[in-house]
């Protein structure tokens, strides 16, 4: 009696039996876990960096913030003294503006002068406060439309050139379905009369 092999069908099964097993045993013995931790490490980081960055942004623009202001303070206690050391010298009256009669009219031309729409008309609250060591203070509020907001501010730019010692004391701005509307304090300190 002779002993038979394995046929050409058992060798194929067996070999693709085999295969199987070791593709199973490879797939069991391949570290899965590393990668998967190595992304949600990397994940983590990145979100890390996020949330950093955001602080670092906001640390930066409070920073330029306080800068600006830190800047505008120093400015006006520098001008502070000025005033102080001009009203201990007694120039203190000497140094304030004369009243001026032709206040309203070169407001009013500078708005003509610009190219406003409408004519600016006479402010609508005037107040003088109370008369203190020869120095009285104007506020005069305008409340001024149009469909351009730089011919409005250049109207601003060039009330304040025409007349002199007039300041900016307060703006509210806002914007209409057509037009711009400006409410706008003017200030002037004069000596009282």
């Amino acid at each position: 009696m002779t002993a038979l092999g394995p046929t050409t069908a058992e060798k194929e099964e067996a070999r693709a039996l085999a295969a199987a097993q070791a593709s199973a045993l490879e797939r069991r013995n391949r570290p899965l876990h590393l990668p998967v931790i190595a992304g949600v490490l990397l994940g983590v980081a990145l979100i890390s960096l996020l949330v950093s960055w955001s602080g670092y942004s906001k640390a930066q623009r409070s920073l330029e913030f306080q800068r600006t202001r830190a800047g505008s303070i120093a400015v006006e206690v520098a001008r502070l003294k000025q005033l102080r050391e001009t009203a201990a010298s007694n120039e203190g009256v000497a140094g304030l503006n004369e009243p001026m009669t032709q206040l309203l009219p070169r407001i009013t031309s500078a708005g003509v002068a610009v190219g406003l729409k409408d004519p600016v008309r006479l402010p609508t609250n005037r107040t003088d406060a109370p008369t203190r060591d020869g120095a009285r203070l104007r506020r005069l509020e305008y409340d001024v439309a149009d469909e351009s907001l730089t011919n409005l501010l250049a109207w601003v730019e060039r009330s304040l050139a025409e007349v002199p010692g007039l300041e900016v004391y307060r703006v509210v701005l806002r914007p209409e379905p057509q037009r711009w509307r400006l409410r706008i304090t003017f200030s002037r300190w004069e000596k009282a009369e």
